[in-house]
């Protein structure tokens, strides 16, 4: 069964209380010392929808929250990697003259 932890932050901007909510809320469902191997090779994948900001994309914020206590409970110095090529922004497209753009009416 899926566990869901719910905290508060009291600063949507400081990222040291983004922080502090991160860990209170991993560590209502579990203590990371206890799942993560010394050395052991953590993935995070954060949802991210095309080039929007937050809400719809992970915060990056809680990313680095989750990279930071993952690595403090033992888990090994990863590597970034990515994949594919990165999305193009909506202003992108609209002035791609490659994209045959068709008049609707409202």
């Amino acid at each position: 069964m899926a566990q869901v932890a719910i905290t508060h932050s009291p600063s949507l901007t400081d990222a040291p209380a983004i922080r502090a909510s991160v860990a209170s809320a991993i560590s209502l469902l579990c203590d990371l010392r206890e799942i993560i191997s010394p050395g052991q090779t953590v993935v995070l994948k954060p949802n991210v929808f095309a080039s929007q900001r937050p809400p719809p994309t992970t915060d990056p914020r809680v990313v680095v929250a989750v990279g930071e206590l993952c690595r403090e409970a033992g888990a090994g110095r990863g590597r970034p990697r990515v994949y594919g090529a990165p999305l193009p922004t909506p202003e992108q497209l609209r002035q791609a003259e490659a994209i045959p753009w068709q008049p609707v009416e409202a």
